[in-house]
């Protein structure tokens, strides 16, 4: 990458191309240079905008690496307005409820042998893989106060993956169905066609799961005309109100430091939501411009 982009920059003020001896000899020049240091790999992180939708997906399980992705959209586009997608049921009381309860799961949802259980008040995390979800060990764990904050799931017939309490999708799969009627499409060879493709119908059975997944939960945290939530993880944060004097403050003590959730997280020790919401807050009250936020959709 060094060598291309020092030949690219000669290349273009000398305004010829260098021959094969001239590369050799800076490919020797980076790679002497280069040795003593220590190596970064330069990440890349894909990230699918479904504009009917207006849903943001991006593959990383990373909040910070989302947070990233989304300012350099923001900085690309000139502003770009998000927030955490989020359920009116919790997650956790959700997937506890459909471990709890078999009648209680909708129809198009199965689910799978991946689980994590934690203890309420502690520490205490109990994970399980190929086990029954209906196990009398499972239910025994659930009738204690555990519970799930992980678990494995089939959406739709079609889409398969592991929720986490944070509304993330892990191990994502798609089904042998899918998966057939995407290699019986005839794409002429094209590598470019093959791609298009496949990543049609795997996008749009993936969009229509989350829709599914984001109904069992009551459907997405519903918002006033100025985008605030009126529901969901925002509920019952009117009593921060303490917390976003400090922010405020925060914000006057370094004006042109990025204030992202990450940095509202580890400042005040709080949880993501809760820091997602007091940006959110601080963003549509005028504390701090709208590029200078993160948020992770």
């Amino acid at each position: 990458d060094a060598v291309e982009e020092q030949v690219e920059a000669l290349e273009e003020k000398e305004g010829r191309f260098l021959t094969r001896k001239e590369k050799s000899a800076i490919k020797e020049q980076v790679t002497e240079s280069l040795l003593p240091r220590a190596f970064i790999k330069t990440p890349k992180v894909f990230a699918w905008w479904d504009v009917k939708r207006q849903r943001i997906t991006v593959n990383s399980a990373s909040r910070s690496v989302c947070e990233d992705l989304l300012d350099l959209l923001r900085e690309t586009l000139g502003s770009l307005k998000a927030t955490p997608h989020s359920t009116q049921t919790l997650p956790v009381r959700a997937m506890t409820t459909w471990l709890s309860d078999a009648p209680s799961r909708p129809a198009n949802l199965a689910l799978g042998d991946v689980i994590t259980l934690k203890a309420k008040g502690d520490d205490g995390v109990w994970r399980g893989r190929q086990i029954d979800p209906d196990s009398d060990e499972i239910q025994q764990m659930l009738e204690t106060g555990r519970q799930a904050v992980e678990l494995a799931m089939t959406v739709n017939d079609n889409v398969s993956f592991t929720l986490n309490d944070g509304l993330t999708l892990k191990s994502l799969r798609f089904g042998d169905k899918l998966i057939e009627e995407a290699d019986a499409q005839d794409d002429g060879d094209d590598a470019t066609a093959r791609l298009e493709a496949d990543f049609y119908l795997m996008a749009n059975a993936l969009a229509e799961a989350i829709d599914s997944l984001t109904a069992m939960m009551g459907g997405e945290t519903e918002r006033s005309e100025t985008g605030e939530q009126i529901g969901g993880f925002e509920k019952g944060f009117e009593k921060e109100e303490p917390l976003l004097k400090e922010a405020i403050e925060l914000v006057k003590r370094s004006p042109r430091d990025k204030l992202t959730v990450s940095k509202l997280q580890r400042h005040f020790k709080i949880g993501y939501n809760l820091a997602a919401w007091m940006q959110a807050y601080l963003i549509q009250n005028g504390h701090i411009p709208d590029h200078y936020a993160q948020l992770t959709p």
